[in-house]
């Protein structure tokens, strides 16, 4: 029986229960058993309406005192009241109830009748017990008695039931109860207790913990300890979890495994540079085969044991060509194939798995997928390891296409909860076409970069032996951490706060004149050099126009344009995020991407650039207010990214989302060089140079002798922070009263 069946029994049949002290009970239960041979602990609770399980907790704790009482558990089956069963024997049945309800001489009307609660099941049982009639002549129709009195039975009979008079669960009256639902069998877990040899109703509990004062005192010696209950259930023990990364892990293969891919053995980090390299058609020569790049090993530091036709074939594409390829026309060496590495990709299990089918007699489609670590020789950093997880899948099958590997890619990555994907060409060895993958960031709100994919080349499957028309997609899935798209400035917030409060603490400060120069340096140097412009005029040359921090306009060879990746810390924006701004009057400007297109509007509001000449359409108005920066086009709408991620001018008005700022890194004069040409050239230099300039130029001394004022001149240098230096200067020219000096 469960321990909720036993619960239920017990609250079967117990409606209500007290609840005495443990020391009152444990009294009550040892004197009971002093008259008697043994107690039933089920009879005994239902007996002194009491809690079955207070009742077998309390002789538990009795027993574990020591050799006082024996307890043997029984199990039998019954018959209980259920809830509804309990709530009749409190108020009585539907019957009794509605005919308690009718009056005695004239009756109720039917309608009225009906209206008490439960009314269609006791008035159904009142009439088949014979208790009522209706009168139908009567409009409405009447209810009246047709017996003086009657008896509850049911009641009477559940009550009987609850206090175990009756448990025969087929006797006829039961049966009925049962079909109401108001009984239910249930499986009855009590205990028959008696003596034993150490009984006795003066009991103590015992020490349940050895202190250090009883070890002091020797107190431990005349104290009654309580016996260990090896019985006692203890507390359960903390169970470990999976790793986030395993669990990561364990979804993305059941992705994998519910697309019908098989996973390939993944389980051997050494790999030597053919299967690594050369099986993929990367060079010998290529920048990934270098120190800085790829973990050598140097012990074991060579393979021998490659497939020597194959390597043949290999060596051949490489250096002359075949199978309709020119090949690197390089030098080919197989002591650089035989060199073992830490694998950069797991795509070098891929190629040993699709030389081994094609070593079969028939070639068989398949699909392949794994998820394992790589290594690279990176510099470390808190967003860079040396080792991450590479997730791989593989299809090869006969003619496929680069729309099978698409739609692939839209399943794959729609399982993973990416819904908006964007493919970009891109430049692999092995793979011919390529294409990076982005996905739109509901979070950020840009596109970022999920994935790499491609075809494997002619080059790479032919020497394998496979047929020329049997095809293979794949794709990579990274797993390196870093944290794309989000701009990691807490770090260095936090130093510039500590620097800022120690600071503050220093017993001597120097008066802060200007922040912005300080702030203006920090965002040249965060950007890579690429200054953000004020003012109009400053807007020519090489610009990139930013969105958030450290991300670009990036332009895409079909003439449509989207939010590149953040930049790292320190770099400027790629080539394909710079574009070339021609002013074309006071206020409008046109833009040309690095395709040598001109932007501008369409129809739609979508910004593209295939325009060959500036028109109309290709004006844009940079339009600066309260320290923001807004480009409105020639449709007098505002740019922005909307969801999808394209480029548009849609708005009337600029918002937060319309707010960017446009980057030059043409030659700038540096901040404290404009302001200094700006002063009259009296205020340029030192303060104390400064006052000296002025005396001279609005005095002439008949003594030859300079007259300056002697107060101190902190008042100045704060007036020269304002820009009341003029004034300031003659105030004291003033309060020294040297007109006499004057002609």
């Amino acid at each position: 029986m469960s321990n909720k069946e036993e619960h239920s029994a017990a609250a079967a049949a117990l409606s209500t229960t007290k609840k005495p002290t443990s020391t009152s009970l444990q009294h009550d239960l040892l004197l009971y058993l002093t008259t008697h041979d043994k107690l039933n602990t089920w009879s005994y609770a239902n007996e002194h309406n009491l809690d079955h399980q207070l009742i077998i907790g309390t002789f538990r704790s009795i027993q574990s005192i020591g050799d006082i009482i024996s307890m043997e558990q029984q199990t039998s089956r019954s018959i209980a009241p259920t809830d509804e069963g309990k709530t009749l024997i409190a108020s009585g049945s539907y019957e009794y109830n509605l005919f308690q309800a009718v009056p005695t001489d004239k009756g109720i009307a039917q309608s009225e009748l009906m209206k008490l609660p439960n009314s269609n099941i006791g008035f159904a049982k009142a009439m088949n017990n014979g208790w009522l009639q209706v009168d139908k002549s009567s409009k409405p129709p009447i209810v009246k008695r047709k017996v003086d009195n009657v008896h509850d039975e049911v009641q009477d009979l559940l009550k009987r039931i609850q206090s175990l008079q009756l448990s025969d669960a087929n006797a006829k009256e039961v049966v009925e109860l049962k079909k109401r639902k108001l009984v239910e069998d249930v499986v009855i877990n009590y205990f028959i207790v008696t003596k034993s040899a150490g009984f006795s109703t003066n009991i103590s509990k015992g020490e349940t913990e050895l202190t250090a004062e009883m070890l002091q005192t020797g107190s431990w010696k005349t104290l009654h300890f309580k016996q260990y209950n090896f019985n006692a259930k203890g507390m359960m023990p903390s169970y470990g979890c999976l790793h986030p990364l395993l669990k990561v892990r364990s979804e993305y293969r059941q992705i994998f495994l519910e697309m019908g891919f098989t996973e390939m053995p993944t389980n051997s980090f050494v790999e030597n540079s053919f299967w690594n390299f050369d099986a993929l058609f990367t060079p010998q020569k290529h920048p990934a085969r270098d120190v800085q790049d790829t973990f050598f090993l140097s012990d074991p530091a060579i393979t021998t044991k490659l497939p020597e036709d194959y390597v043949e074939k290999v060596k051949q594409v490489h250096s002359i060509g075949a199978f309709g390829s020119i090949g690197y026309q390089s030098d080919w060496q197989l002591e650089e194939a035989q060199k073992n590495v830490l694998r950069t990709h797991t795509t070098a299990v891929s190629t040993r798995m699709l030389y081994k089918l094609a070593q079969e007699k028939t070639f068989r489609p398949a699909k392949y997928f794994s998820i394992d670590k790589v290594f690279r020789n990176e510099n470390l950093d808190a967003t860079h390891l040396a080792e991450f997880h590479q997730i791989e899948g593989l299809i090869a099958d006969y003619n496929l296409t680069l729309g099978d590997l698409i739609g692939v890619l839209y399943e794959f990555f729609r399982k993973l909860g990416m819904n908006k994907l964007r493919f970009k060409p891109a430049y692999n060895p092995y793979t011919e076409p390529s294409m990076e993958v982005f996905s739109y960031h509901e979070g950020l709100k840009k596109w970022i970069e999920v994935g790499n994919s491609g075809m494997f080349r002619p080059e790479m499957l032919l020497p394998m032996g496979l047929p020329e028309d049997v095809s293979v997609i794949a794709w990579v899935r990274g797993g390196k951490l870093n944290l794309k798209g989000i701009d990691d400035d807490s770090s260095r917030s936090k130093k510039r706060k500590k620097h800022s409060s120690s600071s503050s603490s220093s017993k001597k400060q120097k008066p802060v004149i200007d922040n912005d120069e300080d702030d203006g340096e920090q965002d040249y140097v965060q950007h890579g050099g690429w200054w953000k412009v004020t003012k109009f005029h400053e807007i020519n040359g090489n610009i990139a126009i930013e969105f958030g921090t450290n991300s670009y306009c990036h332009s895409l060879d079909n003439g449509l344009f989207c939010v590149g990746p953040t930049r790292p810390f320190g770099e400027g924006p790629e080539q394909q995020q710079i574009l070339t701004a021609i002013r074309i009057s006071d206020n409008k400007i046109a833009l040309k991407s690095g395709f040598g297109k001109y932007l501008a509007i369409n129809k739609n509001g979508l910004v593209i650039g295939r325009s060959d000449a500036i028109g109309m359409r290709e004006h844009f108005e940079p339009v600066f207010e309260n320290g923001n920066l807004a480009l409105s086009a020639s449709n007098n709408k505002f740019i922005r990214f909307n969801e999808e991620g394209d480029l548009v001018a849609m708005d009337d008005s600029a918002t937060e989302v319309n707010f960017i700022h446009i980057r030059s890194n043409a030659k700038r004069i540096h901040e404290k060089e404009k302001r200094q040409k700006e002063l009259p050239i009296e205020e340029q230099g030192s303060i104390r140079d400064t006052e000296i300039n002025y005396v001279k130029k609005f005095q002439k001394f008949q003594d030859k002798k300079l007259r300056i004022n002697p107060q101190d001149i902190n008042q100045l240098v704060e007036a020269k922070t304002s820009g009341s230096l003029h004034e300031a200067l003659l105030d004291r020219r003033e309060k020294m009263k040297s007109d006499r000096y004057c002609k």
